[in-house]
């Protein structure tokens, strides 16, 4: 199969609220006016177990994986992200009090495939401003499960 080289735009982010505890939900809401999107390539531990009696080569074996703590998504600094992103800390709010998760996809055009993760979006900040430059903000995802690819899903698009 000949490689496809694909372009980040039109990548949207979405969440959705399980609806049984443990499943992945099927609608996504799109959290509008990212800029960009933290590495979620989580890397892998290894932890050396060679012997004393080895003299050429160490010996390793597979431990944790780490995605690095939160994840950092960019955005535009405006009213329809703030809004949505409450939305976003509301909707979690409400599903960690009934035991479910809030999921995450990443919706990448002429991918067969979406990447989805579960976890904790962190409180807004303010990142500060510099003069004759966009006014930018940074929002954190504290992942509790990354899922990786899964099945091509849908995000409705912010109005």
């Amino acid at each position: 199969m000949a490689s496809i080289y694909l372009s980040t735009a039109g990548i949207l982010v979405g969440y959705g609220v399980e609806t049984t505890a443990g499943a992945q939900p099927t609608s996504f809401a799109e959290i509008p006016d990212l800029t960009s999107i933290g590495s979620v390539n989580p890397e892998p531990q290894t932890i050396d177990v060679t012997p004393l009696s080895e003299t050429t080569w160490r010996r390793y074996i597979d431990a944790l994986k780490d995605v690095g703590g939160a994840i950092p998504f960019g955005a535009n600094l405006s009213d329809k992200f703030i809004e949505a992103w409450s939305e976003l800390l509301e909707a979690h709010k409400t599903a960690k009090a009934s035991g479910k998760q809030i999921w995450f996809v990443f919706y990448i055009p002429g991918l067969s495939k979406s990447f989805a993760m579960c976890g904790n979006p962190a409180e807004l900040g303010f990142d500060g401003a510099e003069v004759g430059n966009a006014a930018k903000t940074t929002a954190y995802i504290t992942p509790t499960l990354i899922k990786g690819f899964v099945d091509k899903v849908t995000v409705t698009t912010a109005e």
